[in-house]
């Protein structure tokens, strides 16, 4: 029975490194806020009625290609048109299955990353951006989506 629990973590540990060892783009990382929501099913509609998960529409298609407007208006350089789950906590494709996303740990050993306002000023506080001021506490109340009841 031990073996089975120290099995799992190390073969996913393996595959992670050996896919970051053959030359895995960042972007590969990425998996889709609707990966996410398979498992976090009220975080995810919580999620799909936000500005983030519209953040492209407002750009004209053809500014949607230039890195200036991907950077805080989509996900995985442009991957997917919105702010999604990834672009706070980082690419899961080697996080995101249950038995890693149960142990704290691992999960962040292999991309998890906590968000914090410091995440959320990488956009809002960017020079240039045509932003009402950032109020940090009231911007991360309306995006509260952790602890929300199962």
């Amino acid at each position: 029975m031990f073996r089975k629990f120290i099995f799992l973590p190390i073969l996913i540990l393996t595959l992670a490194c050996a896919a970051v060892l053959m030359g895995a783009s960042a972007s590969s990382r990425f998996i889709g806020s609707s990966r996410c929501g398979d498992c976090h099913q009220k975080e995810y509609e919580k999620w799909r009625e936000s500005a983030h998960a519209r953040s492209a529409a407002p750009i004209p298609e053809k500014e949607r290609s230039q890195v200036r407007c991907q950077v805080c208006h989509t996900t995985a350089d442009g991957r997917f048109q919105e702010v999604g789950c990834e672009a706070c906590h980082g690419g899961g494709r080697f996080y995101s299955y249950e038995n890693v996303m149960r142990d704290r740990e691992l999960s962040r050993l292999l991309g998890f990353e906590s968000a914090d306002t410091g995440t959320c000023k990488r956009c809002h506080a960017r020079e240039g951006a045509k932003l009402r001021t950032f109020d940090e506490k009231k911007a991360m109340e309306s995006i509260r989506h952790w602890g929300i009841e199962k």
